[in-house]
């Protein structure tokens, strides 16, 4: 049994965010947590959509099917990375905070996805090696 120190936890999770108020409980941070990252995926899910929208009217269905391929490899890889960080499948192994820490990288991760996807449409003339989606 591998027990993880509780002040290795708290470093794990010390980014959490300035939007949990005044909670009292692991279960408020916890929830807390989870909004959070409920609004990042409603962002980047209306992100998306507005990119779907751009490839459609555009006639780019290939450039769709793409994106559709590298968000849902990106999903994966978000997924595998935060098993990676909290590997072990023991219950309770890592305490009654793991879930807000879970909830607090799945936001981060997605966070740096959306940045990613609004990038897509930000170029500039003239930068020969920018992106112009939907071409």
């Amino acid at each position: 049994m591998k027990v993880i120190p509780a002040i290795v936890i708290v470093v794990l999770c010390a980014t959490t965010s300035a939007n949990l108020g005044n909670v009292q409980t692991q279960l408020d941070m916890n929830q807390a947590a989870f909004r959070e990252l409920e609004a990042a995926e409603a962002e980047m899910n209306t992100e998306l959509e507005h990119l779907f929208k751009l490839a459609h009217a555009a006639g780019e269905l290939g450039s769709a099917a793409k994106l559709e391929q590298a968000q849902a490899a990106w999903l994966a890889y978000r997924e595998a990375h935060v098993r990676a960080l909290w590997p072990s499948e023991e219950p309770g192994a890592y305490g009654s905070v793991h879930s807000m820490c879970v909830a607090h990288e799945l936001t981060r991760l997605t966070l740096a996805r959306l940045a990613e996807l609004r990038s897509m449409t930000d170029w500039v003339e003239g930068d020969v090696g920018a992106c112009r989606w939907p071409y």
